[in-house]
């Protein structure tokens, strides 16, 4: 939540039990999502210039380079990236912006994203498709066809039961999907 700090870096002890120590710290946003490459760490925020901030963590202490600000005054929900293309939910929208660059200000690929069936969570990109998870809404996940950044195209979707998708893991070789979902308390 926004009193906690926006992205930290752990590491953890090979001893039974793990120890996690604190190594370094970026702080300012209120974080939704996260995404970490081996200099580069992503968080999603609802900061409405900034629903994408991109952090260099290389050096000894972290660093904002760029941002994405998607269309309208949206929450970033998801974040994936793969190669120099940037993918991030807002509300019932999937957006790509490019990475071939990580200061400044990003452009978006696709000028109007892609609209989906209810509010966006979580993705996971796996070669030509993003796999959205949808909450307040059924279908729980669409499939998007990402082949071409620039023009993403909804042609899959799956519902799995009546309560609002929260996470996905999507096997490397995409012939399997987990989804988790939100339990209700009415239910045993």
């Amino acid at each position: 939540n926004s009193s906690g700090l926006s992205f930290m870096q752990m590491n953890i002890t090979n001893t039974h039990p793990p120890v996690p120590s604190l190594v370094n710290t970026f702080d300012g946003h209120k974080t939704n999502g996260v995404f970490g490459e081996t200099d580069y760490g992503y968080i999603t925020t609802d900061t409405n210039s900034k629903e994408v901030v991109i952090i260099s963590i290389a050096g000894s202490s972290f660093t904002e380079t760029g941002y994405f600000n998607a269309p309208g005054n949206g929450t970033g929900k998801g974040i994936f990236v793969l190669g120099n293309v940037g993918y991030m939910t807002a509300g019932s929208k999937l957006y790509t912006f490019d990475l071939s660059s990580k200061s400044g200000s990003r452009t978006i690929l696709d000028s109007d994203g892609v609209t989906l069936a209810g509010v966006a969570h979580d993705l996971k990109v796996v070669g030509n498709y993003a796999y959205v998870v949808i909450e307040q809404s059924s279908p729980q996940l669409q499939i998007v066809d990402v082949s071409n950044p620039s023009n993403l195209l909804i042609v899959g979707q799956a519902t799995v039961s009546a309560e609002d998708g929260k996470d996905i893991f999507i096997n490397s070789i995409a012939t399997r999907a987990y989804l988790a979902t939100e339990n209700s308390s009415s239910k045993k």
